[in-house]
């Protein structure tokens, strides 16, 4: 949309559209990028305990699985039944949100310990 708003001024619509885009390169790095710190702080804050567990969801965000590794922090939890706060939890749901994966979450709530 900004694009177009542009177009009518300049013509400079292909560099707005550039710089403002979810599909350019550079900006769709970054968002990885947070997407992938997020995880990482939720795998650290997380109830989590196996090694190997930890491990894998670390190589899945080295090499940008930032969805992948997002449900197998879920996916464990959920396994182990590990308790979770409502405040974790509520990170938890944000993410799963903003990733498109609400089934990541969705039983989680079973595992609430407030």
């Amino acid at each position: 949309m900004l694009g177009l708003w542009f177009s009518c001024w300049t013509g400079i619509d292909a560099l707005v559209t550039m710089w403002t885009s979810p599909s350019t390169p550079t900006l769709r790095a970054s968002m990885n990028l947070s997407y992938r710190a997020r995880v990482a702080a939720l795998l650290s804050d997380s109830p989590l305990t196996s090694e190997a567990v930890i491990t894998d969801v670390r190589h899945l965000l080295s090499h940008g699985e930032e969805g992948l590794a997002f449900d197998t922090v879920c996916s464990w939890i959920y396994e182990d039944a590990l308790p979770v706060t409502r405040e974790y939890h509520a990170r938890l749901v944000v993410m799963a949100d903003e990733l498109g994966t609400p089934r990541s979450v969705r039983r989680l709530e079973e595992l609430l310990t407030d």
